[in-house]
């Protein structure tokens, strides 16, 4: 699993219809969620997190309690964005059942 990914890269364009999704785990068998931490960045060949101009905008954290009785390797998710005009929409599901999980998103002011 991943631990730095794109979603979408500056100047990509996407529509509403468009969905993006990738998997992803815990980092460790006692999280009981996945936090991931969207950024943002003006340059379109970011290799880093923490490159100059990369800026967090918003945390995203996944409730994957109800899978604690699985192994790590089998608590897997996926995480869909679809991306409006002003607006990110995240759905997270479980890959052992298909079930969808609690999200929860905090934005951060860029201002």
């Amino acid at each position: 699993m991943r631990r730095f990914d794109t979603f979408v890269r500056i100047r990509q364009q996407v529509t509403s219809s468009d969905l993006v999704t990738k998997r992803y785990r815990p980092m460790r068998a006692k999280d009981l969620t996945v936090r991931l931490k969207l950024l943002s960045c003006p340059r379109p060949d970011v290799t880093y997190p923490d490159e100059p101009d990369v800026t967090e905008v918003a945390t995203i954290n996944v409730d994957v309690s109800d899978s604690m009785h699985l192994p790590l390797a089998q608590r897997g998710i996926e995480v869909t964005m679809r991306f409006e005009q002003s607006q990110i929409h995240v759905t997270a599901r479980t890959t052992f059942n298909g079930q969808q999980q609690v999200v929860n998103i905090v934005w951060r002011p860029t201002w």
